[in-house]
């Protein structure tokens, strides 16, 4: 793989892996126990250099090694509870490095109508030779990411057309690799973030109101936050307060209708803008994420079909995507505008998403 970065930067990747894995599962009625193991072999030649603003970052490596991963967990039944306990474990031989991550679930009834649900698990993501971040000046592979899950929940199915859950989560992330990028027509920003957290609320609800007739709900509140070298805390790329999902299937005597809307708060952006420094337009940053983008919503209809043979099936759809055509802004960029007099001025331009679009799709199953 090879691509040009700036206009003195060259990135040039070769990178590959051979390997094979198996999984196993007995199933002994209130008892389930899962494993499976991961043999790879990579390598990674990077040979890479970037030059902006006086400063230059140049990496050379040639890596190869061994990574073996493996997984254990068993599911068992306590009176009407069900407990799930796990551990997954690495080991890297570049580097010689080994790892191992436990995790527990457990799920409970209240109530015959009532579930409570919880789970809590601790995770290191390795550096592959295969995914070093050169860009920052890594060179070799580096100690593994962490993140400990925590998620408790609500699961209440007054009947079997009715269903309602409730779901808080926190992410903590910790010794983090490699930078946020954000892309797109404007030029490339980055941020390096070495910690983070994330956590919300999800509420999911579902409900049959006839055989032809149901419809679904979803909200999510998050929030996700990371941390730069210097301590200041920023809000992730993907980071949107609230999202709103509604969702209608109506089945007719000649396919499935589906209407579906999509709303969320705004994604954040760094804020940019152009003034003069000795005469020449210089294009200057606000903090790193700290505005935020209009809000997003959009409305689908779909109508698919299938038809089953004896052998084969066929399923066609139709579908017109952003059905009132909403203009969703998906950044902002700057144009460079010359006056008729030769003056020179920057406009910002609004990059919308995809406008009203009609698609089809046709699939086959044999």
């Amino acid at each position: 793989m090879r691509k040009r970065e700036g206009l003195d930067g060259v990135d040039d990747r070769n990178l590959g892996f051979v390997g094979a894995k198996a999984d196993m599962s007995l199933n002994t009625g209130r008892n389930i126990a899962t494993a499976g193991i991961e043999l790879q072999h990579g390598y990674g030649r990077y040979d890479y250099h970037h030059s902006e603003g006086g400063i230059s970052t140049e990496v050379k490596a040639d890596l190869a090694g061994w990574f073996l991963r493996g997984y254990l967990q068993h599911t068992i039944g306590v009176g009407d509870a069900r407990l799930n306990g796990g551990i997954g474990w690495w080991y890297q031989s570049n580097g010689d490095r080994f790892s191992f991550s436990p995790r527990i679930s457990i799920s409970s009834p209240l109530t015959e109508k009532l579930t409570v649900k919880g789970a809590w698990g601790l995770f290191r993501q390795p550096v592959r030779v295969t995914e070093l971040p050169v860009e920052e000046g890594v060179s070799e592979v580096t100690d593994p990411q962490r993140a400990a899950h925590y998620i408790i929940g609500l699961e209440y199915r007054p009947s079997d057309k009715l269903l309602l859950k409730v779901e808080a989560y926190r992410k903590e992330m910790r010794d983090l690799v490699g930078r946020i990028e954000d892309y797109g027509r404007k030029e490339r920003f980055f941020v390096r973030a070495n910690s983070g957290y994330a956590h919300g609320l999800e509420v999911f609800l579902n409900q049959i109101l006839s055989d032809r007739l149901s419809w679904m709900l979803g909200y999510t509140y998050s929030v996700a936050k990371a941390r730069c070298d210097t301590g200041e805390l920023f809000f992730r790329p993907f980071d949107q307060r609230h999202t709103l999902g509604i969702n209608i299937n109506y089945r007719t005597g000649y396919g499935v209708l589906n209407l579906s809307w999509r709303f969320h708060t705004g994604n954040p952006y760094t804020d940019s803008w152009y003034e003069r420094v000795n005469g020449e337009w210089a294009k200057r940053y606000g903090k790193p994420y700290a505005r935020r983008l209009p809000s997003y919503h959009s409305l689908d209809l779909r109508f698919s079909r299938e038809f089953k043979f004896r052998r084969w099936q066929l399923s066609l759809y139709l579908q017109v995507m952003n059905l009132y055509n909403r203009q969703n802004v998906h950044e902002y960029s700057w144009s460079k505008v010359e006056g008729s007099s030769g003056q020179i001025r920057y406009e910002r331009v609004e990059e919308h998403y995809l406008p009203i679009l009609p698609t089809f799709g046709i699939r086959v199953n044999f």
